[in-house]
C-alpha cells in the first residue's frame, strides 16, 4: 500500500455521540477546532452559469408527464425528497425530512408522521452479511388532522432544494386547514393550523400507534407516550387551548380555534431533563434553508453553512434576538461542526436517521461546517485538475520505458478507432461513455507523451463525435421540457435510456458531456493559447446547458431547478426522477456522481468560472465525507450498522433502506465496481487505498480470476489505489486481453493512471 497523503475517513475522526452532555462539550480546547474569527459568509458563488434561453440550443416540447399546477410556470424540481408528492401515483407516498418521515393519508384526512429508531430496522435474515436493511414504512405514530373532518385533500407547494410546503385541504373552502413547512434536518415537524370564522375547528391529534397517556408539562407543552413506549413532545402556542386524550387514539383541543395556532411534535431519545431547553425555541419553524460558502478574510474558501429561514413567535418569550429553531445534523456535518459550534448550540439529543447512522439536535439558525481537516480537503480539492493523482497541478513524467509502452498503445487504440460509430447509440449514458474514453486518449496523448501527432489525430476525431450531439442529430435527440423544465430525451419512454426523458440519472448521463468538453477545451488552450471550440458559443452554451440541467447553482435560472441532482444536506446527488418510490429516491453509482459534479470543477477551469469552481470544490469535499459514510464501509466506519459493514458497499442506498445489489444485476464485481467507475483523478481523493485494500483483499481479490469481462479491467484499475505495482503489470502484459476493458475505458488511461500512482509510491 503506498503512502499518498493521508486523508482521514469518517469513522476515525467523527465524534462518539454521548460525547456532548447539555449541550457542553467535553473537549472544548481544540484550536484547530475552533470557527475563525476572521470567517464571514460568502453567497457570489450561486451566480448564473449562463442567462442563455435553452430553446435556441434544443427543440422544446410538452413532457408526457403533466406537473402539478404550481410554481408559477417555474422550473420544478423533479429528485428531490418530496419528489413522491409530485407524481399522480405518488401522494400517498412518504417523504423524508430526517429523522422524520411525512405522508398524507386520504382515509384518515391527516398528515402523519413516523420515527423509527435503530431496533425497528429489519436486516435480511438469509444472508451473511445481510444483503439488505429497511425500516419499516407506514407507522402512524402522530397523525395531524381536524375533528370530525369528512373529507380532504394534499397540496404541496413553495419548492426549494432544500424545503417544501404541504397542505391538508379542506375541499369545501378551497383553503388549507393545516400547513406543514417541511426543512431536511426539522428537528420539529410544525403543523400551523388555520383559523377561518366560517370553518371552525378543533385540533385532533390521532396515533394509530396507540396513545399511552398525555400530559400537560407547562403551558405549552405536552408529553405524550405511545403504546410503543416512544415519547413524543407537542407543543401548542396557544396556552389557553387544552389538549385532551378522548379515545385510546385521539387527542382532541377542548374547544375551537380562535386564532391561526401553531402545533410542533418531536420525539425524544435522550435526557428527558434536557427537554426544557426547546421551550426556547417552540412556535418557531424552518421554511426554507439555504447553502453559503464560507471564506476567510483572504477570500480562501473555508467550508460552508446551511442557513435556516426561520418563522414564527414563541408563545412564552419575549426578546429582539434572532429566532433560532431546532435541526438536526448528519454524521458527515458532525466531521466539521467546530467544539465551540457543539459547545454553544448542542441539545444533547440524538435520533437514528434511517440509513445516515446517528442524528444530533442543534438550537441555531445554520449549521456551519469548516473544521481544520475540512479546510485542508478544500485545498487539496481546490489544485485538483486535469492531472493523475491530483494534488499537483502538473503531470507526471514517466519513465521512457511507461511512454513508449503507452505511445505504442495509444496509437493503436486510435488508428483502430472509429468514434463516430462507437458513439452512435441509442443511448446518452453510453455514448458519453465512448466519448469519455477518447477525450482520456487525447489527454494522454498531448500531456504524458507529447505527441503533437497522435494529438492532431484524436482531437478532430473526438470533436466530430461529440458535435454529432451538439447539433442534436444523435439517434435519441435531445428536447428542452417546457413542462418541469429541464434537457431530456426525446423520447416518451420512461424507461428508455435509464428513465433520462424521466430525470432520472442525469448527473450520470451529461457528467461524461461535461468532461469531454473539458478536456478537449484544455488540450487546445494548452496548445494554441486558446480553444477555437470553447469559443464557438454553441459549444459553450451546449455543455452549459447540461450542467444547467443537473446542477445549476443559481435561484434566477429561470429556466433550471436550483441543483436538480445534488442534495446539500444528505451530501450527495440522488440519481431517481419522476418515479413513485416507497422508500424514496435512491442511488448506487457514488463514482458517477463524483465523476459529474469532477467534470463541473473541469469546465469551471478551462472557462475560468470561478464561481462554479467554488461550488464544485465544496461538493467534492462533501462527497468525500459522506460516500464514506453512507456507501464505502472501512473497517473502521462506526455510521452503518455494524453486521452491514462486511459488505463493503452499498450497493443501492434509497432514503429509506440498503440494498447490496444493483439494478441490473446482483454480480458481485457490479455491486463494488458500479461505484468505482470511471476511475478519475479525482478517485484517489474519494477512495481511500484502506478502504480498496480491504475490499480487494476481503471481496475482489477472490472473484477477479473468474471475471473476464469489461469489470475486469475496473476492478484492476481500481488496485492502483493501493497496489499501482500489481495495476500496472496487469495492464502491461504483452498479452492483455482487450476483452477485460469496459467500453468507457482504454488501455492507454489505463496505464497512464497505474503507473502514475505508481510514481507517487516511488516517491519521484
Amino acid at each position: 500500500m503506498y503512502n499518498r497523503p493521508r486523508f482521514p475517513l469518517p469513522g476515525e475522526q467523527s465524534r462518539p455521540a454521548n460525547q456532548y452532555i447539555q449541550g457542553k462539550s467535553i473537549n472544548a480546547s481544540n484550536e484547530l477546532d475552533q470557527i475563525s474569527a476572521d470567517t464571514q459568509i460568502k453567497h457570489a458563488s450561486l451566480d448564473l452559469i449562463s442567462a442563455t434561453d435553452p430553446r435556441g440550443i434544443l427543440p422544446q416540447k410538452s413532457h408526457a408527464l403533466t406537473p402539478p399546477d404550481f410554481n408559477n410556470g417555474g422550473p420544478i424540481p423533479t429528485n428531490k425528497f418530496y419528489g413522491n408528492l409530485l407524481l399522480p401515483k405518488g401522494q400517498e407516498l412518504p417523504l423524508w425530512t430526517h429523522p422524520f418521515s411525512v405522508w398524507y393519508s386520504h382515509p384518515d384526512h391527516s398528515i402523519c408522521v413516523s420515527y423509527t429508531s435503530q431496533d425497528q430496522r429489519v436486516f435480511d435474515q438469509e444472508q451473511s452479511p445481510p444483503q439488505f436493511y429497511f425500516n419499516p414504512v407506514g407507522i402512524k405514530s402522530i397523525m395531524f388532522s381536524v375533528d370530525n373532518i369528512t373529507e380532504s385533500s394534499m397540496a404541496i407547494n413553495n419548492l426549494t432544494h432544500m424545503s417544501c410546503q404541504v397542505d391538508l385541504i379542506d375541499p369545501y373552502l378551497r383553503q388549507p386547514l393545516i400547513k406543514f413547512p417541511l426543512v431536511q434536518g426539522t428537528g420539529f415537524i410544525t403543523g400551523l393550523y388555520k383559523y377561518y370564522p366560517n370553518r371552525p375547528l378543533r385540533i385532533c391529534i390521532k396515533s394509530m400507534v396507540g396513545l399511552r397517556s398525555i400530559t400537560r408539562q407547562t403551558a405549552v407543552r405536552y408529553e405524550v407516550i405511545l403504546n410503543d413506549n416512544k415519547i413524543w413532545y407537542i407543543y401548542c402556542d396557544d396556552s389557553a387551548l387544552d389538549l385532551i386524550m378522548t379515545s385510546p387514539q385521539s387527542i382532541v383541543s377542548n374547544r375551537e380555534v380562535t386564532r391561526d395556532t401553531t402545533l410542533q411534535v418531536t420525539v425524544w431519545e435522550s435526557d428527558p431533563s434536557l427537554i426544557p431547553q426547546l421551550d426556547q425555541v417552540a412556535g418557531y419553524y424552518p421554511t426554507n434553508c439555504e447553502v453559503s460558502p464560507l471564506t476567510d478574510s483572504s477570500s480562501n474558501l473555508t467550508g460552508y453553512s446551511l442557513n435556516y429561514s426561520i418563522s414564527g413567535h414563541s408563545p412564552i418569550t419575549q426578546n429582539n434576538t434572532s429566532p433560532q429553531c431546532f435541526i438536526y445534523a448528519l454524521p458527515h456535518h458532525m466531521d466539521h461542526i467546530s467544539n465551540k459550534f457543539m459547545a454553544k448550540h448542542s441539545t444533547g439529543s440524538y435520533l437514528n436517521s434511517t440509513v445516515s447512522g446517528t442524528m444530533t439536535g442543534f438550537i441555531t439558525d445554520k449549521l456551519i461546517m469548516n473544521d481544520s481537516n475540512y479546510i485542508h480537503d478544500l485545498e487539496v480539492m481546490r489544485t485538483m485538475s486535469f492531472h493523475p493523482f491530483g494534488l499537483e497541478d502538473k503531470p507526471p513524467i514517466l519513465s521512457k520505458d511507461k511512454i513508449e509502452l503507452i505511445r505504442r498503445v495509444a496509437r493503436r487504440e486510435i488508428t483502430e478507432a472509429n468514434i463516430m460509430d462507437e458513439s452512435n447509440l441509442d443511448s446518452m449514458y453510453f455514448s458519453g461513455k465512448v466519448l469519455a474514453k477518447y477525450s482520456w486518449i487525447l489527454y494522454t496523448t498531448y500531456f504524458i507523451l507529447r505527441d503533437s501527432e497522435l494529438t492532431s489525430m484524436l482531437l478532430p476525431m473526438v470533436q466530430n463525435a461529440l458535435n454529432r450531439f451538439i447539433s442534436n442529430t444523435q439517434i435519441i435527440p435531445l428536447n428542452y421540457d417546457m413542462s418541469w423544465k429541464g434537457v431530456i430525451s426525446s423520447t416518451n419512454e420512461p424507461m428508455k435510456d435509464f428513465g433520462n426523458s424521466f430525470y432520472n440519472d442525469h448527473h450520470f448521463h451529461y457528467g461524461y458531456f461535461v468532461m469531454t468538453g473539458a478536456i478537449i477545451a484544455k488540450v487546445e488552450q494548452a496548445m494554441t493559447g486558446q480553444s477555437q471550440w470553447l469559443q464557438q458559443m454553441r459549444n459553450k452554451d451546449w455543455i452549459e446547458c447540461l450542467i444547467r440541467d443537473y446542477n445549476n447553482p443559481s435561484l434566477n435560472d429561470p429556466w433550471f431547478p436550483q441543483f436538480r441532482s445534488f442534495d446539500w444536506f444528505n451530501g450527495h446527488s440522488w440519481a431517481k426522477g419522476l418515479f413513485e418510490s416507497g422508500d424514496g429516491k435512491d442511488q448506487e453509482s457514488t463514482s458517477e456522481d463524483v465523476m459529474s459534479i469532477y467534470a463541473v470543477k473541469l469546465w469551471s477551469e478551462v472557462t475560468q468560472n470561478q464561481n462554479l469552481a467554488t461550488i464544485a470544490i465544496l461538493q467534492l469535499t462533501i462527497l468525500k465525507d459522506t460516500v464514506n459514510h453512507y456507501f464505502l464501509y472501512s473497517d473502521s466506519n462506526t455510521t452503518e450498522p455494524r453486521q452491514f459493514i462486511a459488505n463493503r458497499c452499498s450497493g443501492i442506498l434509497f432514503e429509506n433502506k440498503i440494498h447490496h445489489t444493483t439494478y441490473f444485476g446482483n454480480n458481485l464485481e457490479y455491486i463494488q465496481m458500479i461505484h468505482a467507475i470511471p476511475l478519475l483523478p479525482v478517485s484517489a481523493f474519494i477512495r481511500s487505498p484502506v478502504f480498496v485494500k480491504q475490499e480487494w483483499d476481503q471481496m475482489l481479490s477472490k472473484i477477479v480470476d473468474n471475471v473476464n469481462d469489461g469489470w475486469k479491467s475496473i476492478i484492476m484499475l481500481n488496485v492502483a489505489l493501493c497496489d499501482p505495482v500489481r495495476s500496472y503489470l496487469f495492464f502491461s502484459n504483452p498479452q492483455f486481453n482487450k476483452a477485460y476493458l469496459d467500453g468507457g475505458q482504454s488501455l492507454a488511461w489505463s496505464l497512464v493512471y497505474s503507473s502514475s500512482l505508481l510514481l507517487l509510491q516511488e516517491g519521484r
